[in-house]
Order: C-alpha cells, then sequence, then structure tokens
C-alpha cells in the first residue's frame, strides 16, 4: 500500500464516534455483544439492539433468564471505569455498564452501543445489580487491555438438552482496544482460550511506526482533503458536544470563559482552543449523551486534538481546508505516540499523546518547520510528561484544560524560537529517542505508580 493511501487507513481506523467515556462502555458493547451471541448459538430470533430488550427480570427474547454475569477486566481499564458517568444515566461502575449493555445495548453501533437507552432500562438495569447478578474481578497482572465476560442464562428458547437445568453460558473476550473481540466460547469450549500477559506477548509493531514525522508532514500537505471526510465528521461532532458543556453555567469551561477578553487573536488563540476543550470534556464525564469523535480508543484524546485544533484554526482565522489539513497531521502524531505507550496508560493519553499532536498541528498552522515541531514535543513533555491517570471522571476535563492549553503555548514557543534543550530530563535530540524514554517512563517506569494509585481508589471504595 502507497504512504498516502496507508496514512489515511491510519487516520480513519483511529478515529470513531463514542458516546461517554470509552472503558464503561466497552464493558456495555462486550454484555451487549455475548448477549447477541449467545442468542444466536441456542437458536434464539433476539439481537442486541431494540428488539432483544429484556425487562427488569432479565427475561428476554429468547435469551433466558439471567443468572449470572462475570467479568475480569484489566486494572487499567478498572481504574477508568470505576467512577466516571455512563451516558445517559447518572451512574458509574462496571457492573452498572454491563447491565445495561445486556438489558439495551446494541453492540452494532460499537461505542455507541448505550445511544437508545430509556428510563424504564437504567431502572431495571439497577434492580438487576442489586439483585447481586454480577461479579466483577481485577486481573493486576494482565498489563493490556482486557474484559473477559461470562453470561449465564437459563431457560432459553433452544437451550442445549444436554446441559443442566437448561443453564447456557458463554465466555466473550475483548482484547487490547475497546471493541476488538478476540475470543467467543461456548458452553463447554469455555477455558480453551488462555490471555497471555503482555511480557509473554510479543509488542507488535504498529503500521503508523513504519513512517516519519516528515512522511506526516508530507501527508498533511498533498492528501486531497475531499478523502478526508472522517474528520469533517470529527469537527462537527466536537463542535456539538463543546456548545453542550458551553451551556454549564457552573462549569470549568463557562466558568473562566465569563472571566476573560478574548480581543485579540492572540489572546484567543492562547485560551480559545482550552475553553472547547475542557468544556467537551466536562460534558462528556458528567453523562452526556453526545458522542465524541474518539482518537486510539480515547474520547478525551479525540476531545484534546479536535477542539484544542478547532479552536487554534478559528483563532487564526484559517480555511475549513487548513484546519483539516493541520488535524490530519495531529490525528497522525497522535496515533504514532499512542502506538509507542499502548491503549491504556499510566500517564494521561490527553497530555502525553493527542496535546503532542495538537502543538504539531498548531505550528503546522503558524507555518513552522518539522524542527518546529519537535521543538513544540520538547516544550509539551518538558511539562507534562508524568501527568497521571487516575481513572475516568470529571477531573479528566482539568487534564483535558491543562494539555489543550499548553500544547498552545508550547506551539507558539516554538514557533518563536523558544524552548527547552534536548538535554534537559528524560528529553532527547530525536524523535525515536524522546519516544523510546516517554515509553520506558510509563512502564516499568510508572507501573508502581499506576498500582498505588488502584489500591488508593480500592480503598474509597470499601469506606
Amino acid at each position: 500500500m502507497e504512504m498516502m493511501d496507508e496514512l489515511k487507513s491510519i487516520i480513519e481506523e483511529a478515529l470513531m464516534p463514542a458516546q461517554g467515556c470509552t472503558d464503561p462502555v466497552s464493558v456495555a458493547f462486550a454484555a451487549a455483544r455475548a448477549r447477541q451471541e449467545l442468542t444466536r448459538r441456542i437458536g434464539g430470533t433476539g439481537n442486541a439492539g431494540n428488539s432483544g430488550k429484556i425487562d427488569g427480570t432479565g427475561e428476554g427474547v429468547n435469551a433466558g433468564k439471567l443468572e449470572k454475569i462475570k467479568i475480569t477486566v484489566n486494572a487499567n481499564l478498572y481504574k477508568n471505569a470505576a467512577r466516571v458517568t455512563i451516558p445517559g444515566t447518572t451512574d458509574c461502575g462496571v457492573t452498572m455498564a454491563a447491565a445495561l449493555g445486556y438489558l439495551a445495548g446494541d453492540s452494532e453501533r460499537n461505542l455507541e452501543v448505550l445511544s437508545d437507552l430509556r428510563d424504564r432500562d437504567i431502572d431495571e438495569a439497577r434492580k438487576l445489580v442489586k439483585a447481586g447478578l454480577f461479579e466483577v474481578e481485577i486481573d493486576r497482572d494482565i498489563n493490556r487491555l482486557l474484559i473477559d465476560l461470562e453470561l449465564t442464562v437459563s431457560g432459553g428458547a433452544g437451550r442445549d438438552a444436554g446441559m443442566d437445568s437448561g443453564v447456557e453460558r458463554l465466555r466473550l473476550v475483548i482484547l487490547d482496544y475497546y471493541t476488538a473481540v478476540e475470543a467467543v466460547e461456548h458452553n463447554d469450549e469455555i477455558g480453551d482460550f488462555k490471555v497471555e500477559p503482555v511480557d509473554a506477548v510479543k509488542r507488535k509493531r504498529q503500521p503508523v511506526e513504519n513512517y516519519e514525522l516528515e512522511d506526516f508532514i508530507k501527508f498533511a500537505e498533498n492528501i486531497d482533503v475531499d478523502e478526508l471526510g472522517i474528520l469533517r465528521e470529527g469537527i462537527e461532532i466536537s463542535k456539538r458536544l463543546a456548545d453542550e458543556g458551553m451551556e454549564k453555567s457552573a462549569g470549568m469551561a463557562a466558568t473562566i470563559r465569563s472571566m476573560l477578553k478574548l480581543d485579540s487573536k492572540e489572546c484567543k488563540l492562547l485560551q480559545y482552543p482550552s475553553l472547547l476543550a475542557s468544556a467537551a470534556s466536562e460534558a462528556r464525564m458528567t453523562g452526556s449523551s453526545q458522542p465524541a469523535m474518539s482518537l486510539a480508543g480515547s474520547g478525551n484524546q479525540g476531545i484534546t486534538a479536535f477542539l484544542t485544533m478547532i479552536g487554534a484554526a478559528e483563532a487564526l482565522e484559517k480555511s475549513e481546508e487548513e484546519l483539516i489539513r493541520a488535524l490530519a497531521l495531529a490525528i497522525l502524531i497522535s496515533v504514532y505516540v499512542k502506538a509507542r505507550l499502548g491503549v491504556l496508560s499510566a500517564m494521561c493519553g490527553a497530555g502525553v499523546a493527542s496535546a503532542f499532536g495538537a502543538s504539531g498541528g498548531i505550528v503546522y498552522l503558524l507555518g513552522g518547520s518539522k524542527k518546529d515541531i519537535f521543538q513544540a514535543g520538547l516544550n509539551l513533555y518538558g511539562v507534562l510528561t508524568g501527568i497521571v491517570c487516575d481513572g475516568a471522571k470529571t477531573g479528566c476535563a482539568y487534564k483535558v484544560a491543562l494539555s489543550s492549553h499548553w500544547a498552545v503555548q508550547s506551539a507558539v514557543l516554538a514557533s518563536r524560537g523558544i524552548g527547552l534543550s534536548p538535554s534537559e530530563g528524560m528529553l532527547a535530540d530525536n524523535m525515536e529517542d524522546l519516544l523510546d524514554n516517554l515509553a520506558r517512563l510509563n512502564s516499568p517506569g510508572m507501573d508502581s505508580t499506576d498500582r498505588e494509585i488502584l489500591d488508593i481508589m480500592l480503598e474509597k471504595e470499601r469506606v
């Protein structure tokens, strides 16, 4: 595949509309998909969409009565699902996400699996959770994204006559990406698939790693923007979410906006992008049903990249074409960083991945060079490296605000020849070594920090 075609495919594969935080939503996706698979295997006619919705007893079309759902997740996914609001609800947590997915999820809609929730679905899900039908385990030895879900029902139409009391079981395993179903096992097959820890799996080199910053710039400069409809879609989705966040009169972004005067191009450039990004993140993290355009599996990474670029382009009075070209560069840089760090990391992805992408995109809008983009990365990592991920929650909007704000400042400083020396701290004089240092700091460097954060969160839950 030629470079232009492959980089376009990388952008398209990295972006997906996502309703709510991707971690609990991916659990809902797993539960909805498991129910759909079990219904199909036992000869039922139900599906994961509206025609297969279930009543409050857990009884559904040909699915049988829910007896139990056991969910095993890796530590980082649990950390991110524990305290963030599930879209369309006021609820949090892995068990509620699984209940909603099982009762009302449509897995055909991927990370918008819960887009058709009704009030009665939420009430019924709460009843199932209260009934104790869900069990959650955290696998601390699996350092990769994992959702291992086992569904048990009884009395379903078409059940295997050889099973005791008509019990049917199905196991569904998601690995390494939020909607990547790695294995589906039914009844006696369950247990055949073994999940290997990350140290037993050679890290797969991602296609984006075959390219360099210069290739990303060349792509942004030469691609026909009409081929990048996914970016236009992301711009519209991102604007709608930011508008919703700005309407929160008691929210962070609206409060700060009321105190600012964006009366010059320079002032607007330094302040407006982070206001947009934080508004969208705050809306998303507090249960908005409005989707975000996720980037590399994360809505906040998508928000940081898209809305920082949208705000900067507006401040600089750039055209839609100029914005799309700069966005393409920002997305490719962000995907490149995430390829080195993994889907889930100890550090905030908005701060270390999307912020670098956005900073590079802004340098491009300012007419800067490849050297300036790298300098912006040095400026950014000299400040934001090590910002921890302590779970998805409302506070993520504050980290998005910081990441977006410093992405802009890093770009402005770099474009004016001002910045940190590569000899400082964990910085380096080339992109490869810089990201090697970042990946090393992330893991194994921050593994113990990550474990302590999870322990603190679990202790708070037990109080």
